[in-house]
């Protein structure tokens, strides 16, 4: 009878650490579900940021392009006219040694 009664309360012990064993677990499984939503919203954010990054460099590298483009028709520009100026120059030149 005594020996009933251990077993059955040993099997009441056993039933109370089994159940917190498996409530702390449950508890760890809904921290960790937990932990990997933050992780999933803040990688969903990096690469947001990072194509927002990326889209700001594109822009970037678009109007350094159109600059650059620009600058290098305003050089063509500016060493068309300093022909056109030194050859209107030779001219000057050649008429002042023709009529001097």
């Amino acid at each position: 009878s005594q020996l009933v009664e251990l077993k059955v309360k040993n099997d009441n012990n056993l039933d109370e650490k089994e159940t917190k064993y498996i409530l702390a677990m449950s508890l760890k499984d809904v921290e960790l579900a937990e932990l990997r939503a933050r992780m999933e919203a803040a990688g969903a954010a990096c690469r947001k940021a990072d194509e927002t990054l990326r889209d700001q460099q594109e822009r970037y590298n678009e109007r350094m392009m159109t600059v650059q483009e620009r600058d290098r028709c305003t050089l063509k520009t500016f060493e068309m006219k300093m022909n056109e100026e030194r050859e209107a120059n030779n001219v000057r030149m050649k008429l002042l040694h023709t009529i001097f």
